[in-house]
C-alpha cells in the first residue's frame, strides 16, 4: 500500500481588486501542484504553493508524491473586482431652486454599482450610494438639493468606489440654474409639474420658454392663463 501526502490548506479567500495572491500549505509527504479552478485535478504542470489570480472563482492546490499518489486537495474562492473607471462627467440639465443637480457620468464599469463622492466649491458632501452603470458604462447621479447661490459654482467629482476599489478622479461640472416659472421642456404637456421649475406657473405669472428644450408645449384644448410669457 503505498502511501498518500497530507491535505493541503488554501487560504486567501475574500473580494479583491484586480487581483490577489492565493496560497497553499501542508501537503506533508508531496510536491504541491496548482490545479486552478479544476477540482481534484491531477496536473503537475505548476509546482507552487502561491498563486496570483486575476478572475473570480474556487480555485484548488493539491499535493503529489514521488509514487505518483495524490492527497487531499485544498480550495478557497475568491472574487475579483475590476477598479472603478470614468471618463467624464456633465450636467444633465439645469436646475430648479430646492432640487438637485442631475450629474450624467460615462465610462464607468458596465454594471457596476458604485459610491461617487463629491465636493461643491470646494467643500465635501455626502457620497452618494447605489449608482448604477447601464451595459455601456453609463449612470448618473443627483447632487443635494441647491439654490440660487449655486449657480455657477464647480462641482466635482472626487472618487469612484465599487465597496472593495476606490479611485480617485477629478472631473468638474459648472451648475446652472433656471428661475421659477421657466419651462423645463420634459414633455409637452403645461400643466405637467416637471416641464417646470417651481411647479406650474399660476395665473398671474411671467413665464419663460427658452430655446434649446428638448419639447414645447403644445395646447390642443382648453385655456392657459399667464401674466407674461417670454420666448
Amino acid at each position: 500500500v503505498l502511501a498518500t501526502p497530507g491535505a493541503t490548506t488554501a487560504s486567501g479567500a475574500g473580494t479583491f481588486c484586480n487581483s490577489t495572491v492565493i496560497t497553499a500549505s501542508g501537503g506533508t509527504g508531496g510536491t504541491i501542484y496548482f490545479q486552478g479552478t479544476t477540482s481534484n485535478g491531477t496536473s503537475t504542470a505548476v509546482a507552487s504553493a502561491s498563486q496570483t489570480v486575476t478572475s473570480s472563482g474556487t480555485y484548488y492546490f493539491r499535493a503529489r508524491n514521488a509514487s505518483g499518489c495524490w492527497g487531499t486537495q485544498g480550495s478557497v474562492t475568491v472574487t475579483i473586482l475590476p477598479t472603478p473607471t470614468l471618463t467624464g462627467a456633465s450636467l444633465n440639465t439645469t436646475y430648479c431652486s430646492g432640487a438637485g443637480a442631475v450629474i450624467n457620468l460615462a465610462g464607468m464599469v458596465p454594471g457596476s454599482t458604485n459610491t461617487i463622492s463629491y465636493s461643491i466649491n470646494g467643500v465635501a458632501q455626502s457620497p452618494v450610494s447605489g449608482v448604477v452603470a447601464d451595459g455601456s458604462g453609463s449612470a448618473s447621479f443627483t447632487s443635494i438639493a441647491l439654490s440660487p447661490a449655486n449657480n455657477g459654482q464647480t462641482l466635482r467629482v472626487t472618487q469612484v468606489s465599487n465597496g472593495t476599489c476606490a479611485v480617485s478622479f477629478a472631473y468638474d461640472v459648472t451648475l446652472v440654474y433656471t428661475p421659477a416659472n421657466t419651462w423645463k421642456g420634459i414633455n409637452t404637456n403645461w400643466n405637467d409639474t416637471q416641464n417646470w421649475c417651481g411647479g406650474v406657473p399660476a395665473g398671474t405669472a411671467d413665464v419663460t420658454i427658452p430655446a434649446g428644450v428638448s419639447y414645447y408645449p403644445v395646447m390642443s384644448s382648453g385655456t392657459i392663463q399667464t401674466k407674461n410669457i417670454t420666448i
